[in-house]
């Protein structure tokens, strides 16, 4: 008999089947390679845009040493062209600099989003991917309001930076007694919060009877905290004021609950950088002043004598204890969360 050439239908079959099975194990690892290569390229790419800005401002820095570097966040349009990149130019998309360092970006390169992860510290990218929010921009000066139109509590910023920014309250604090809340009031008396249950710590002193304690109800010495050392036995005390507005932020005004609140200290009402104008520093009534370094009496009051304050002009004074004096605090909020 003859010998028959070729396959049976039964052998190609099985043939068919057989590549069938390798194309779908090996297809998606091939087009996987393909589209991990494509993402390489383009995280490349976005890392060589990073690295172009840094040098282009590290440069003007160098060539204009009075001129600050940027800080902000900034269009891709709206930067200059003239940065020497290795890899593509992104089409879309925006960085923030912080002096002139790239903190923070999402950029498009094609159909690709490439994105910097600030919770993972990872840069990701996605195919077809949006762009990632613009963060807030904030600057000195700037003001943050929280809680609905027409009953807002509005802030100053006082300073900011990747990390952390401090508002300054416009006025001193009231007591909102229908709402048991704490308030700015911009026309009603001071918070009378001194009397003579009340005593501050004398640093080159002891301790006077058992009022004077910290504001956690201890005698101890001054320990850095910013808060003055007044104290009573109803918790009618600065601290309480303060932790009490921080709280009503929260609850009734929607502000992040990650913020925390001090008073304004000697060192930062004494810095011309942060208080270049003393608008914003000025009141509707004197207010108290903590402190979180140093030590001497400078940053407390004496018995039965003085205290810092800042003036209603906005002026840093040393001042009779009988005074009615207010509390203006400083908010405390990661920038992240403005």
């Amino acid at each position: 008999m003859k010998s028959k050439n070729g396959f049976t239908l039964i052998e190609l079959l099985a043939i068919i089947v057989i590549l069938a099975i390798i194309a779908v194990i090996t297809v998606p690892i091939i087009l996987n390679i393909i589209e991990n290569s494509r993402k390489g390229a383009v995280v490349d790419s976005a890392y060589g845009y990073k690295d172009a800005v840094q040098k282009y401002y590290l440069s003007e820095s160098v060539n204009n040493p009075n001129q600050e570097a940027p800080t902000g966040t900034y269009n891709i349009s709206d930067l200059p062209s003239t940065f020497l990149v290795s890899g593509d130019v992104p089409s879309d998309g925006w960085i923030k600099l912080e002096k002139g360092q790239v903190v923070d970006y999402s950029l498009k390169f094609g159909d690709y989003v490439v994105s910097f992860d600030l919770n993972t510290g990872n840069i990701v990218a996605e195919k077809n991917g949006d762009l990632k929010q613009t963060p807030r921009i904030v600057q000195v000066g700037d003001e943050v309001c929280y809680g609905p139109t027409g009953s807002q509590e509005c802030f100053k910023v006082i300073s900011t930076n990747a990390s952390t920014t401090l508002l300054f309250a416009n006025y001193n604090l009231k007591k909102d007694t229908t709402n048991n809340i704490y308030k700015q009031d911009a026309s009603s008396p001071d918070l009378i919060i001194f009397s003579e249950s009340m005593y501050w710590h004398d640093f080159n002193a002891s301790l006077k009877s058992d009022y004077a304690k910290d504001v956690n109800g201890n005698s101890a010495s001054y320990s850095g905290n910013p808060y003055p050392y007044v104290y009573n036995d109803t918790g009618n005390n600065v601290k309480s004021y303060v932790d009490g507005y921080v709280s009503g932020l929260k609850t009734v005004y929607g502000a992040p609950s990650t913020i925390t609140g001090r008073l304004l200290t000697y060192e930062e009402a004494s810095n011309t950088s942060i208080f270049s104008d003393n608008d914003v520093r000025k009141s509707n009534k004197t207010y108290w002043l903590g402190s979180v370094s140093g030590s001497g009496v400078k940053y407390g009051v004496k018995f039965s004598t003085a205290v810092w304050t800042v003036s209603l002009v906005g002026t840093i004074e040393w001042e009779s204890y009988d005074l009615n004096y207010g509390v203006r605090p400083v908010i405390i909020v990661p920038t992240a969360d403005l």
